[in-house]
């Protein structure tokens, strides 16, 4: 990842379902969501790379770009496709599953919004904007815990 806007030479917002082929080839997994009958998502999940592209079915854009660790999936059937740990650099040099949260809150400051699901956090950063997600047992519970996906919209 280059910068908050950038993945892979891949810019959301600017560039093109085509563009996502022509850089990474065929993902492994293709799937679509119908919000309503004006808004279809495309995903583009490259589970070997780490990546998913959201794409808007409309106007084929990268609305999303979403960078995985190795403990998100994709189902097939009845089994799970894990993904790769992506492994190469976030902004800032940060890693995925190296970084820990205290970098992105010492660097970010607190962050805009925070979401939670069991025990997955997600904080948002509207100046990136991006969302950095991390295991813990508490929303406020960040030091030491790594940076396990982030999303750049």
């Amino acid at each position: 990842m280059v910068d908050f806007n950038t993945v892979e030479g891949i810019q959301v917002d600017i560039d093109k379902k085509d563009k996502v082929i022509e850089m990474l080839g065929d993902p492994e997994y293709v799937s679509e969501y119908e919000v309503d009958e004006n808004l279809t998502w495309e995903y583009l999940k490259y589970t070997s790379k780490g990546l998913l592209f959201t794409i808007k079915k409309s106007n084929q854009l990268v609305e999303v770009i979403s960078i995985y660790g190795s403990n998100y999936y994709v189902l097939d059937g009845a089994n799970r496709q894990y993904y790769t740990t992506y492994p190469y650099d976030l902004p800032y040099g940060w890693k995925l599953k190296q970084t820990t949260m205290n970098s992105v809150v010492d660097k970010e400051g607190n962050p805009n919004l925070i979401r939670s699901s069991e025990r997955l956090r997600s904080y948002q950063y509207e100046s990136l904007d991006a969302w950095y997600r991390f295991y813990s047992d508490s929303e406020g519970d960040y030091s030491g815990k790594e940076i396990v996906s982030v999303t750049i919209y």
